[in-house]
């Protein structure tokens, strides 16, 4: 049986628990142009024990944490397109770099070499990865296919070649090189030519493009000998220090995605960490906290959280429960899930979200989104669930309707149901089921689909 619920059936809004742990955690201040700022910034942090990858909305909103291996999951980079993240990691026990979709899913290893593969950067279409390695001595720059092919060496010089970034427009690769006066950026064409050193030492390394190539923020000793945010014109001109407390190390620059802004990591003691991120303004007038935790945050990147109209209207959406987020029930194994694996919350487990999440963005359209779920008791009356589509983070219900033991066809075995709704405006989509703990049930996943497009 399948039930079907048009846009118009709206019921009374269900909201759940916070999305991830933010204690300790200071959100941008009130005032009106830090409000007005926009997307998603990636993370690595060790509040867990161990490094792992995190993304939060600018707002100090909906923190997820994508990665949670028994090792280091370090650097984190959106894609251009903002629908994948590359990372370095040493899970299979030395770094090498790897790929996962933006909500964590499809992680792959893209190297696999005895030597230390780190350090990733996209091209600007997003079809190849320029990192750092050591397999032949000194470290270099390599590149590769985005599926991980056709690695090969990029631009062999006599010193270490590191922490790679391509400019936006395409026309030139910035590095850190350390074979003259100590560390330095330096810009090369993908060619190969016309390598230049924009910098004159004291440190200077972490090169990051603003978002219309005008500009490279970068890290420097030159004022303090525990480092600043600096930034120079492409030719090394016109340089200026951004951040300027004597006693703290600023590292890690990223740029905002309309080059207004930068978020960055600080320490008052970059041997000790307590690394923290911060926000400040390219003309360096407004600066306030982001995250401020007991633990360490570094590597920022800053996304628009907005992936191409044309490449969300060609995808079919499917997101796994035990990936999304929850409130109550647990993740079981269950070989008729399909991946394995299902969140199950039985008869006397407090009623809440079995899943909620992704807060992905979505194009105008009109959508199909298919739950997969199943109940252990089809001949109750009461309804053993509650499906909903919602935005806004979670603060404004587009559609739910509960579903009764009755609209099972049979009791142990999965079901789709549908709701379909539309979108006449960009919107960042959560997908949740609720339980009111009427009888045991398993909530596989949730499949979305375009049908029609405006």
């Amino acid at each position: 049986m399948m039930v079907v619920i048009l846009l118009a059936c709206q019921e009374k809004q269900i909201t759940p628990a916070v999305a991830a742990s933010k204690e300790k955690m200071e959100q941008l201040p009130a005032d009106p142009a830090i409000k007005n700022l926009s997307g998603r910034i990636l993370f690595q942090s060790d509040r867990n024990g161990s490094w792992d990858i995190y993304v939060i909305n600018v707002d100090g909103s909906n923190l997820v944490q994508l990665t949670n291996a028994p090792a280091s999951d370090e650097y984190p980079v959106w894609s251009p397109d903002g629908t994948q993240i590359a990372f370095e990691s040493n899970r299979d026990g030395n770094y090498d770099i790897y790929v996962m979709n933006a909500d964590g899913s499809e992680q792959r290893r893209l190297t696999d070499s005895p030597a230390e593969d780190r350090s990733p950067a996209w091209s600007p279409d997003g079809q190849q990865i320029l990192f750092d390695s050591d397999r032949e001595p000194p470290k270099q720059l390599y590149i590769m296919d985005v599926n991980g092919e056709h690695v090969r060496p990029f631009h062999r010089t006599s010193g270490d070649n590191i922490l790679p970034a391509w400019s936006p427009d395409g026309k030139r690769i910035a590095y850190t090189g350390n074979r003259d006066k100590g560390w330095n950026v330096y810009t090369i064409r993908q060619d190969e030519s016309q390598d230049m050193r924009l910098t004159n030492g004291y440190g200077a390394c972490r090169p990051d493009w603003s978002p219309d190539s005008s500009l490279l923020a970068y890290v420097s000793q030159e004022a303090d000998e525990h480092g600043d945010i600096w930034l120079m014109s492409p030719d090394g001109n016109n340089r200026r220090r951004l951040t300027t407390d004597a006693q703290r190390a600023d590292y890690y620059p990223a740029w905002s995605p309309d080059g207004t802004y930068l978020v960055y990591a600080a320490s008052p003691d970059k041997k000790r960490g307590n690394w923290e991120l911060n926000i400040i303004s390219a003309d360096g007038r407004q600066q306030m906290p982001f995250i401020a935790h007991p633990a360490n945050e570094k590597f920022p990147d800053w996304s628009n959280g907005r992936v191409p109209d044309e490449w969300v209207l060609q995808q079919q959406f499917v997101y796994e429960a035990e990936k999304m987020l929850q409130t109550t029930g647990n993740v079981a194994d269950d070989a008729d899930a399909n991946k394995g694996q299902a969140v199950y919350a039985d008869a006397s487990a407090s009623s809440g979200f079995l899943m909620y999440g992704p807060y992905k963005w979505f194009a105008p359209a009109k959508y199909v989104a298919n739950f997969r779920m199943k109940t252990a008791d089809n001949t109750l009356d009461d309804a053993v669930a509650t499906i909903e589509v919602s935005t806004e983070n979670g603060n404004r219900s587009l559609i739910q309707q509960p579903i009764f033991a009755r609209n099972f066809t049979q009791a142990g075995r999965y079901q789709e149901f549908e709701l379909v709704f539309s979108l006449v405006d960009h919107a960042n989509l959560e997908f949740r089921v609720h339980f009111p703990g009427k009888t045991a049930l398993w909530v596989d996943n949730v499949t979305v689909s375009p049908v029609a497009v405006f």
